[in-house]
């Protein structure tokens, strides 16, 4: 077992390890994370993946509007989210998409706008992990 809170931050590097799978032969199916503008930036990268045995992807999907990303400090849009899980699809990769909740002032409304987005990328896993304020770091 190992992870990477994001693969792609160094593409070269991911596609270096990609490749070193395939070199030696490694028959593996294996899962990696990313943020969904990083899937758009790094196309070529993916294919790499799935040649190495990689079928499954964890997107931080994160949330369903354009001000709750900003409020998050993501720096990534709603479309870059819809985007990356159409890429990722077309490739032929599983989806697990994460959602964060419960941010302040969040209700029933704003999980429904939440769920109902999530829903509609059809993914085949979806998590919504509740918000954990790091002093200093979180809104």
């Amino acid at each position: 077992w190992f992870t990477d809170d994001d693969f792609l931050t160094d593409s070269d590097n991911f596609i270096k390890l990609c490749r070193l799978f395939i070199k030696n032969n490694l028959k593996i199916n294996w899962v990696f994370q990313t943020r969904c503008s990083r899937i758009i930036q790094h196309e070529p990268a993916l294919k790499e993946a799935k040649k190495s045995g990689a079928f499954f992807v964890l997107l931080g999907a994160e949330t369903y509007s354009d001000d709750r990303l900003t409020q998050l400090n993501k720096k990534m849009s709603r479309q870059e989210v819809e985007q990356a899980n159409l890429i990722v699809d077309r490739l032929g990769f599983l989806v697990w998409n994460s959602f964060i909740v419960g941010l302040e002032n969040d209700g029933y409304e704003e999980l429904e706008k939440t769920y109902q987005f999530a829903a509609r990328l059809n993914s085949l896993m979806t998590t919504f992990t509740p918000l954990t304020p790091v002093p200093g770091i979180a809104p």
